[in-house]
């Protein structure tokens, strides 16, 4: 999880954005670098919430068991 956090770090720092939409918005359509960074995070947050949701769940069974 801490290297998911790491990369969106990374590429919100590396754009100056604060979210994938922001820097959707300041991407040129041929930014093919700019554009693989938007969908990196993207995918990276998806990882994340999944990740965190997975853990709640797990720590949510133990107290019921």
């Amino acid at each position: 999880m801490q290297d998911l956090k790491q990369t969106v770090n990374e590429i919100r720092t590396k754009h100056d954005v604060e979210s994938p939409a922001e820097l959707a918005q300041q991407l040129d359509p041929d930014d093919h670098d700019g554009w693989e960074d938007h969908k990196t995070w993207q995918t990276a947050q998806k990882n994340l919430y999944l990740a965190k949701a997975a853990i709640s769940f797990y720590d949510a069974e133990k107290v019921v068991v």
